[in-house]
């Protein structure tokens, strides 16, 4: 598996070395995967990435449409509390201008200069 994504998600992405999210988004993933296998253990993922300060989760297509729904109901919870928490440390956070990256206030505070 590809070291940007956490281990749970290995064979469940299709393309793994075009996938990479920050670190502290992993937990967010990691729920997702679980909440995901629930639904269906064989779902897929065509990849997972940090897009203009967002996460991106592109859904497989390959499933009925009731579990289809499902996995991207999943998949776009993941998406919608990756905007609230940093991605650097997986603290309470929020975008940040100019870049729109998603940082905690410490964080913010810290040298660091990219999510990756």
């Amino acid at each position: 598996m590809h070291e940007d994504l956490p281990r749970e998600l290995d064979g469940h992405v299709f393309n793994p070395e075009r996938s990479a999210v920050p670190p502290g988004w992993f937990p967010l993933l990691v729920r997702m995967h679980a909440e995901m296998l629930r639904v269906t253990p064989d779902y897929r993922l065509l990849q997972v990435k940090e897009k203009f300060g967002s996460l991106r989760v592109y859904v497989a297509q390959e499933f009925p449409p009731a579990v289809l729904a499902q996995l991207k109901r999943c998949a776009g919870f993941s998406v919608a509390q990756a905007w609230e928490t940093c991605e650097l440390c997986g603290s309470a956070g929020r975008p940040r201008p100019p870049e729109h990256w998603v940082r905690c206030d410490v964080c913010t505070s810290s040298s660091h200069t990219s999510p990756t």
